[in-house]
């Protein structure tokens, strides 16, 4: 049997003998940066506005976006297209702005009157030779008054003459361009009805291009007067899953859902038109009881992922995940209010009895999900404190942006 000790003895005696040998150094190469000059650059890497689309040549309008840099997300972007440097004075960025000739877009980032970057630059090549189309009309039942928005910028001349659009089967009495350049607001008669379909031209309308071109007579847009995607009251066709112990009750606008916390929810399902991605708008006559805790009105994402409309902390809040929030004054108690909350891409906007009560400026995709929408509560299984009391009617979700003069309709 081998003795240990007797082994170690040896081994370390072994090492007595043998020179020490000892690793040379790791020296990095002459033209490689150490991770402090690495994290020094990236401290120092400056955040520069981007401009989009690419400079380059174009055939029509191009519609320019500035979009700050996500390390300088709070800067306010200023810019210029006239040849000019980007000041504290130039024009502040808030919404794509039209390039319909030659010229270079200069963009800076600031804090207050100072700059925080450099200026950025595109240069665009434009020679418009494409007419303007209708896009997009936005009409109401019942209102006299349609939205449209065109592809690019219009000639103010053209396009608030009635005579270069017609409606099939309404009369446009005037038109309004709006200050973004693209939209148009057109007084009408008789007022459009929903389950409709109508047509909108512009053969009279040019854009702003040295080529003055005018958008065809025979091509344009066809619309119905918005409806609802969902509507959730006792007495709306939509087929609801009513839960705990929700009773119906008469109201001023109808039978309506009187609840009291507990398990009492109504829940509409889940289904693509409730997925919005670009514009949503959620109206409903309520009458709370009380606005202890977070008191929802309706909302779709179990865990606040979606949109949703409710009250939090003393405020009536209107939030879309990802995107931002709107609040205003809660509406008193033990007495029937009209709220309306609508995002249309560029601003949130919150409406108690048909007046502004709350907006905000953001932008971005609404997100879509797998969960169902509820009325008067967070989710089925919800903590009392997270579900409305009082009585609701008449909710109604759409998939795109109502204008006030709709909310007040709705309202009145």
């Amino acid at each position: 049997m081998r003795n240990p000790l007797a082994a170690a003895t040896l081994l370390i005696a072994a090492a007595s003998l043998c020179p020490a040998v000892k690793a040379a150094p790791q020296r990095p190469p002459a033209d490689a940066d150490s991770a402090a000059d690495f994290y020094d650059a990236f401290e120092r890497s400056e955040a520069l506005p981007q401009i989009s689309p690419a400079p380059g040549r174009y055939a029509d309008t191009v519609v320019v976006s500035l979009r700050a840099s996500i390390y300088d997300s709070a800067a306010t972007l200023r810019y210029t297209i006239d040849g000019s440097q980007p000041s504290a004075l130039s024009t502040a960025y808030a919404d794509p702005f039209s390039v319909s000739r030659d010229a270079v877009v200069r963009a800076r980032a600031f804090h207050g009157g100072q700059p925080s970057s450099r200026v950025v630059s595109a240069a665009f090549k434009v020679q418009d030779v494409t007419p303007p189309s209708i896009t997009s009309v936005l009409a109401f039942p019942g209102s006299t008054k349609l939205y449209a928005v065109f592809s690019e910028a219009v000639d103010a001349r053209t396009a608030s003459d009635p005579a270069s659009y017609n409606v099939t089967g309404l009369t446009v009495e005037s038109a309004a361009p709006g200050a973004d350049g693209r939209s148009v607001a057109l007084a009408v008669s008789p007022a459009p009805q929903g389950g409709i379909d109508y047509a909108l031209t512009a053969g009279g309308v040019k854009d702003t291009s040295p080529n003055a071109n005018a958008a065809g007579a025979s091509k344009g847009a066809s619309f119905r007067a918005a409806s609802p995607a969902a509507t959730v009251s006792p007495d709306s066709g939509d087929r609801v899953n009513v839960m705990g112990n929700v009773k119906t009750v008469d109201s001023p606008h109808g039978r309506a859902y009187s609840f009291n916390a507990g398990s009492d929810a109504v829940e509409l399902g889940n289904r693509p038109e409730l997925n919005p991605t670009k514009a949503v708008t959620i109206t409903a006559w309520i009458r709370p009881a009380d606005w202890s805790s977070n008191r929802r009105i309706l909302q779709k994402g179990n865990n606040d992922d979606q949109y949703r409309l409710t009250a939090s902390f003393g405020k009536l809040l209107w939030e879309i995940s990802g995107i931002g929030e709107a609040t205003a004054p809660l509406p008193s108690v033990n007495a029937w209010h009209h709220v309306a909350a609508a995002y249309d891409g560029k601003a949130m906007t919150l409406y108690i009895d048909g007046e502004i009560a709350g907006e905000a400026a953001v932008s971005g995709p609404i997100p879509g999900g797998p969960d169902n929408l509820f009325v008067g509560t967070k989710y089925e299984g919800a903590a009392p404190s997270d579900r409305f009391i009082g009585e609701i009617t008449d909710v109604r979700v759409y998939d795109q942006a109502l204008l006030p003069e709709h909310i007040l309709a709705l309202a009145r």
